[in-house]
């Protein structure tokens, strides 16, 4: 899809399958509905992904581990968003999640540097069976 942005309070409806940008970039105020029903949804960014501020996430007909993102530099979730999914980065050596202050995020976040800012939380529910896709033997 190249470079995306969704605009400030929209509401972004996705179903199961894979999807892939070289950026994404999802405004204030924006709601996303992740369809998981009928499996998994699988995210491939390449360069970078990033949340702002007040983003809600919501799963139907599954749980957080059913949404899974690849992305190669970066991912931030900023202020006072709810999010959810295993966030992966591919460039181990350089990826950088940081989930900002009064978050919270039901996944997991694997890249060399994670960080989780005041008041933040995240509930561990990573998506084992996807990851064991892309990566096992």
């Amino acid at each position: 899809y190249g470079n995306v942005q969704i605009k400030e309070n929209s509401t972004l409806n996705l179903s199961t399958g894979e999807y892939a940008f070289d950026s994404i970039e999802i405004k204030e105020g924006t709601t996303i509905n992740l369809d998981v029903a009928m499996g998994p949804i699988i995210f491939d960014a390449v360069t970078s992904l990033q949340f702002k501020e007040d983003v809600v996430m919501n799963v139907i007909g599954g749980t957080a581990a059913d949404f899974v993102v690849r992305v190669e530099n970066s991912a931030q979730f900023k202020e006072d968003g709810t999010y959810v999914g295993t966030y992966f980065g591919f460039q181990a050596a350089s990826a950088e999640m940081q989930v900002k202050e009064n978050s919270t995020l039901t996944g997991a976040l694997y890249g060399d540097t994670v960080q989780v800012k005041e008041n933040s939380v995240v509930h561990g529910m990573p998506a084992d069976n996807v990851y064991l896709s892309f990566f096992g033997p």
